[in-house]
């Protein structure tokens, strides 16, 4: 059962669709394909689809495609179709800033989605009957304030509101620069064939995962932005052994490095892979306190996720960008993929572009291939807890530069 999610009624551009530029530089056209499943048999009407995607056309010249993975039971969906809503918005409001200077753009957008998903889970608990904020402690119907000093937002139980989005932005501006910004592990490729024949590819997106020592050194410098003795979250496998086993250690002189005794832990333990590639279970974990529960979440950038920011997390995307004119003079049938973690969590990276790469078949038909045999595989491996399966692919064809 392959689900299509379109985008807002009377905005953007359809879910299939193909674009061409001409321009001083050169030329080039695309045809793309947007699509979704919410996983499993797709046959439980419980169950929840916490991913949504968007396509925007941007002036002559620019259109942008993004994908966006919420989590946390209660407002992850939320979250991300909010999150895409107004970057779809964002961007048609603000094509012309997108090309002029892409990367501080990109910032503002990814900012501004951040505080309307903030906005939004306020406006969905009022209209409940239990707005957020309430002082901790305070009677039920004691007057409140609009958020917590400290940033977060609280359930009237006093808890922290759960609940974020990753998201994945890609522009094509000037019809031949792509700009890749991300928070979380909702991944981009980019690939196509070698002269040789065989496939040649390039991960996109910045990983922002509790491995990545970077964002470890990140989030540690914050203590000189906190109060006094705050602590960052903790970097740590994602287990069930009872104890945390923390990522990292730090040497004598100073050095973090990945803690190998801890690795073998996981292996003493049967603790498994999170991904097709190899990659370990892991998150970033707030321990309980007096006041709160103990929290994690899974990557260390994400949209929402307001208990979690106070604690080293942040809503700031890595940019980059990628000129096609360069890569088209190394790669032939040139191809973008962009996905949610349950399209990547099962395939090299190798192994998604066969399906695009196929001879013969179109844009549409090879998502639509891919995206089941994604699913296949995990209802085998999960069942009907087999995660929301997101994707857009893109291919380019006619990328040629003028000399």
């Amino acid at each position: 059962m392959f689900q299509a999610l379109y985008p807002r009624e009377g905005a953007g551009v359809p879910r299939n669709g193909s674009f061409d530029w001409l321009g001083e530089e050169g030329s080039l056209g695309c045809h793309y394909a947007c699509g979704m499943h919410i996983g499993g048999s797709g046959s439980n009407p419980d169950k929840q689809n916490q991913d949504a995607l968007f396509c925007v056309r941007c002036g002559k010249d620019a259109i942008v495609w993004g994908v966006l993975d919420g989590h946390g039971h209660d407002n992850g969906g939320l979250a991300s179709q909010v999150g895409a809503r107004e970057f779809e918005m964002y961007f048609e409001k603000n094509h012309e800033e997108l090309t002029r200077d892409p990367q501080a753009t990109m910032r503002t957008a990814f900012e501004h989605a951040h505080k309307e998903i903030r906005n939004a889970m306020v406006a969905k608990y009022e209209g409940l009957g239990a707005p957020l904020g309430a002082p901790l402690g305070a009677p039920l119907g004691a007057p409140l304030s609009e958020q917590h000093a400290e940033g977060f937002l609280l359930e009237q139980d006093g808890q922290p509101v759960d609940g974020g989005t990753t998201a994945t932005v890609v522009a094509l501006l000037q019809g031949h620069l792509l700009v890749v910004a991300n928070v979380g592990d909702s991944d981009a490729l980019l690939g196509g064939r070698l002269p040789d024949g065989s496939i040649g590819f390039e991960q996109l997106c910045a990983d922002h995962a509790p491995t990545n020592v970077d964002e470890y050194i990140r989030m540690a410098q914050l203590a000189t932005q906190r109060p006094d003795g705050w602590e960052p979250a903790v970097c740590a496998y994602d287990t069930d052994v009872g104890s945390l086993l923390e990522i990292f250690r730090i040497s004598e002189q100073g050095e973090v490095d990945i803690d190998r005794d801890k690795l073998e832990k996981l292996d003493e333990y049967n603790v498994g892979f999170k991904t097709a590639r190899g990659d370990r279970p892991t998150a970033m974990f707030v321990l309980e306190t007096d006041s709160y529960g103990q929290q994690k979440l899974a990557v260390t950038r994400s949209l929402g996720d307001y208990y979690m920011q106070y604690h080293g997390a942040t809503w700031e995307p890595a940019v980059s960008c990628i000129d096609l004119f360069d890569v088209s003079s190394q790669l032939k049938q040139i191809t973008l993929v962009i996905g949610s973690d349950g399209l990547w969590d099962l395939w090299a990276y190798k192994d998604v572009l066969e399906y695009p790469l196929a001879a013969g078949v179109d844009v549409e038909s090879s998502l639509k291939q891919l995206v089941e045999a994604t699913r296949e595989q995990s209802e085998q491996l999960f069942g009907e807890d087999a995660d929301n399966i997101c994707a857009v692919m893109v291919r380019f064809s006619d990328v040629s530069q003028r000399t």
